[in-house]
């Protein structure tokens, strides 16, 4: 079987933070509202207002998620449009 360069990239790099995650300890919490001050209102409106926050056992923040209030059916909804502008 002959792996692409992408998937041995791919598979090094999960080796490599499988390794750097050993012996760490995790956990998730609530992150509480988003931080609205840096988003655009139509993205504001179309994020949960709790998110999800994992942090290490220093306390630490790995990462913080909202998640949507719902998935559009249609690409052109204005709030994808909005996002993709942000990024």
């Amino acid at each position: 079987m002959k792996l692409h360069r992408a998937q041995v990239l791919i598979l090094a790099s999960q080796l490599v933070l499988a390794g750097m995650a050993f012996g760490q300890t995790y956990k998730v919490e609530n992150a509480g509202a988003p931080p609205v001050a840096d988003l655009p209102k139509p993205l504001q409106d179309a994020m949960e207002s709790q998110g999800t926050r994992v942090v290490n056992d220093q306390g630490g923040t790995l990462l913080e998620v909202w998640l949507r209030k719902s998935v559009p059916t249609s690409s052109s909804a204005g709030v994808l449009q909005t996002f993709s502008t942000v990024l």
